[in-house]
């Protein structure tokens, strides 16, 4: 029984990290739509950077954990995010070269 709590709570501590870092990708990916409405690209995928370092840091002063891979995730979901907003345009691009 108690090598079955043992799995468990290493399963649960497994989800959870997931979860969480499905947040930051997900965050990182509405930001950067949200603020690629109003500006350019280059801005959003630098507002969303900007907003991931400055929630680890606040993390950092709330005494919570601080993870160089929630930034990674955040800004994850802002570059696909980006791929998504050129996607018309590198199918145009590829389509044209080709001639057709």
């Amino acid at each position: 029984m108690n090598k079955l709590m043992t799995w468990i709570s290493v399963a649960r501590d497994y989800t959870v990290a997931h979860i969480d870092k499905l947040v930051h990708f997900l965050a990182g990916a509405v930001l950067c739509a949200y603020v690629l409405m109003f500006v350019g690209p280059l801005v959003a995928i630098g507002l969303t950077v900007v907003a991931a370092v400055l929630k680890e840091m606040t993390d950092s002063l709330d005494g919570g954990d601080v993870e160089l891979l929630d930034i990674v995730a955040t800004v994850a979901g802002g570059a696909l995010t980006l791929c998504v907003y050129w996607a018309p345009q590198l199918w145009q691009f590829i389509h044209l070269s080709h001639g057709a």
